[in-house]
């Protein structure tokens, strides 16, 4: 294959996951002031561990403009927990967003600092998650402090104008806390995503039990009268979209279909994948990561290649042959 080749099946790939949505997940920090049982940190060391560089302000931003360069269509930033660096507000304010859709997420609890500065116009929406709106879970599975708290900044960030979205993982830990975090989000018309936890290691009990898919979910939504008005295929799982009141809800289930790709072909982790092909992962520690479980495939950053060039490789590498693309059906063990 000549280098024309390879240069227009990467920008084809590109092209794909942007359609497909894929995300790009920028994790700006590794540390974090809580310490979830399911988090993957994205793919980083425990929160307060750089294996490998630490990437500073100016190549994170490199980073970032490259991806919007090539007309990404949604970048996440993520850590750890990104309202903890402090060089968040140079960091967006440094972004050349284009048309891309710039989403941060964030566990709510260390908000102060963040909501000194005016609004960030780069930021299309906030990532807030809430998994629980009982203060023992919170403490005990999440090791947080109140989620009362956490709760009370969430509205602080959407009296600043920004639009907020609850990110809830579902798990045994939390299986009756649904209904609680729906009616927050319908008293102050916030729009909600549920996922099931995401496997990131082989521990026999990650999941505190077993997996739990979202599917008795659904059912709560159509008995509280809300309007399923599309289903659709997508990287990461088969998403459901419904209208409730003046909130919008997403209900993503990879046992309905999660992708798989040529990068998955032989892959020993298959029957633990929870996520399927979903994200590229990319941290201030200098680490591609495609995919959570496969860690033998991470890769350190190219320092003889552009950012640019490095994530449509990556890309390529997710995508493969699209033809040979299809999604597995199955709960994750």
């Amino acid at each position: 294959m000549n280098l024309k080749e390879n240069s227009l099946n990467e920008l084809k790939a590109f092209r794909i996951f942007n359609e497909a949505g894929g995300k790009f997940r920028l994790a700006i920090t590794e540390r974090c002031n809580l310490d979830c049982f399911f988090c993957h940190n994205e793919g980083q060391k425990k929160p307060g561990v750089v294996e490998g560089e630490n990437l500073g302000l100016l190549e994170l931003v490199e980073v970032a403009n490259a991806f919007t360069d090539l007309g990404g269509k949604q970048l996440n930033i993520t850590g750890g927990e990104p309202l903890l660096w402090k060089n968040i507000h140079p960091f967006l304010d440094s972004i050349e967003k284009r048309n891309t859709k710039i989403f941060l997420n964030t566990n709510a609890t260390q908000v102060d600092k963040f909501l000194e500065k005016p609004k960030s116009e780069v930021v299309d929406g906030i990532l807030a998650s809430l998994h629980t709106t009982d203060n023992k879970i919170f403490q005990e599975e999440l090791k947080g402090k109140t989620i009362q708290g956490v709760m009370k900044n969430i509205l602080r960030l959407k009296e600043k104008a920004y639009s907020v979205f609850i990110n809830c993982s579902i798990g045994e830990y939390n299986q009756t806390e649904f209904l609680s975090i729906l009616s927050f989000c319908l008293k102050y018309e916030l729009h909600l995503k549920v996922i099931s936890i995401i496997r990131h290691n082989t521990a026999k009990n990650f999941y505190k039990g077993v997996w739990m898919g979202p599917e008795h979910l659904k059912t709560i939504l159509l008995n509280e009268g809300a309007v399923l008005f599309v289903e659709k295929d997508s990287f990461g799982g088969k998403k459901a979209l419904y209208k409730l009141n003046n909130s919008d809800i997403e209900i993503k289930d990879v046992s309905k279909g999660s992708l798989r790709t040529d990068y998955c072909r032989a892959c020993s982790y298959d029957k633990l994948c929870g996520e399927g092909i979903y994200g590229l992962r990319f941290g201030n520690d200098g680490i591609w990561k495609p995919c959570l479980l496969r860690k033998e495939e991470y890769q350190r950053r190219d320092l003889n290649l552009s950012y640019r060039e490095q994530i449509l490789q990556q890309i390529q590498r997710m995508i493969g042959v699209w033809e040979n693309a299809y999604f597995s059906m199955g709960e994750p063990l």
